[in-house]
This record gives structure tokens, sequence and C-alpha cells, in this order.
């Protein structure tokens, strides 16, 4: 029932110095859920080029490019649990460390990063999350590189049943069925059935 959107944030909004990753939660009317920044208030650890996935219990996987003056363009990602307060993600996670410098304009005035990063939602459980990222790979020679790193989240899932409908006819004689519940986190939790 909701939109989530993410992109690049270049802070402070006065004279920017680095690169947050922003995301968002909000209704088709406009109405804003939830917000929040992957950021170093310091400014000197920048995200950019953010994608974003919602698995079926509201968890979030959050990829994107990390990068200061003191280390390469590293692939990372951050996640938000449904249960974390509201407009918080959790510590961002480097999935590939950068190995060398980047630079390669193709003739232009710009650098050319980030067109490898995705994240999505694993179809087989709607639960677990992957995302690619683009990372600074060792140099060939004087020749920039990059690369791309494939990571996957195990979402906790939490109790919910195997299958998401299950229907049985109530009409004498009753009907029976068994309906499997998966415990994903391994914690004590609650389904709901009617």
């Amino acid at each position: 029932g909701s939109l989530w959107a993410t992109h690049n944030a270049f802070l402070p909004a006065a004279l920017p110095i680095y690169c947050a990753a922003q995301w968002y939660q909000f209704m088709p009317s406009g109405q804003i859920l939830q917000f929040g920044r992957v950021e170093d208030t310091n400014g000197i650890v920048s995200y950019a080029f953010p994608s974003i996935a919602v698995n079926s219990v509201d968890d979030v996987l959050l990829g994107f490019s990390r990068f200061s003056p003191t280390t390469y363009a590293s692939a990372a990602y951050a996640f938000r649990s449904s249960t974390d307060p509201t407009n918080q993600m959790q510590v961002d996670r480097v999935l590939k460390p950068g190995e060398g410098p980047y630079f390669k304009t193709f003739g232009g005035g710009r650098n050319r990063w980030g067109d490898y990063s995705a994240t999505m939602v694993d179809p087989v459980n709607d639960l677990d999350m992957w995302t690619i990222q683009e990372y600074a790979a060792a140099p060939l020679g004087a020749i920039s590189r990059w690369g791309t790193w494939w990571g996957m989240v195990s979402a906790s899932g939490g109790v919910r049943f195997d299958v998401p409908t299950y229907s049985v006819n109530e009409a004498p004689p009753p009907g029976f069925i068994n309906i499997t519940v998966v415990n994903a986190e391994g914690t004590a939790g609650t389904v709901e059935w009617s």
C-alpha cells in the first residue's frame, strides 16, 4: 500500500561537500511515512547511486557505492528490519572493498560511475533480498577498472504461514486442512488466522 524511493542527496544544501543515500516511504497520496539517510554527518564518507528493495514483511535493503578521500569506491549496503525504529537504517556494511583508483570519462567531462546498482526481493520467497553493486577493481597497469559484487541478505521474515492463503470446504462433512507455520527467525512469535 505504500511506495519506496531512493536517490543521491548532496549535503549540506548550501555548500555540498559529501553525498548521502536518501530514502523515503510514502503513500500514493504523497504523505511521507518514513524518511531517512545513510550518511556520514562528518562529511568524509559519501554514499551514492542507491537502489532499494522492500520485501513482503516490509524489511528494506538499500544498496549503494561507498567512498571517501582515503578509500576507493566500494560495494555496500544498509538493511532495515520492519521492527527497527521508524526512519532508521542499520549500520552500513561493505560487500566488497574498493581495490584501486577509478577514473574514466569516456571523452566527456565527468567520471562515469554508478551504472550497476540494483537491489531486489528474491521472487522465490518474497523475503530474502539481493543487491549487486559496483566497486573500483584493481587497475590493469594504468587502466582503471570496475567490477560488480553480489550480496544476499536473508531477511528475518519472522513467523509466517508457509502459504499465504488456504481454503477448505465448510459444508458437512467438515473439511480439514494442515496449516504450516514457518519460524524464519527462530524466536517466539505469533500468526493470525480466521
